[in-house]
């Protein structure tokens, strides 16, 4: 994958489609403050390359899982037009310490 928004298409493929709608229906109906708020949705393991950042506290039941999540302020209304845009992947090594 040479870029993250192919990376993120490539691992959630129809998610991305599935939170741009959420996303819509949560700015349409005034339930997010400010139009802002988080999502995140758990993935299968993701294979892609990468150095660890290490994690001040390990999780390890989030070892080897991924979570497609919204960058903090991401607004609804934005998310839901162009979601690759508010969306970061992030990998948990095996171990979940990194």
């Amino acid at each position: 994958m040479s870029n993250s928004r192919e990376l993120i298409e490539h691992a959630a493929g129809p998610l991305v489609t599935v939170v741009a709608a959420v996303a819509a229906e949560l700015n349409r109906r005034g339930w997010a403050e400010a139009n802002a708020g988080n999502m995140s949705v758990r993935l299968d393991a993701v294979d892609f390359r990468g150095s660890p950042f290490p994690l001040p506290e390990p999780v390890p039941t989030l070892g080897g899982q991924a979570l497609l999540i919204t960058g903090a302020g991401t607004r609804m209304r934005d998310l839901a037009r162009a979601p690759l845009d508010g969306l970061c992947l992030l990998r948990f090594t095996d171990d979940g310490t990194g």
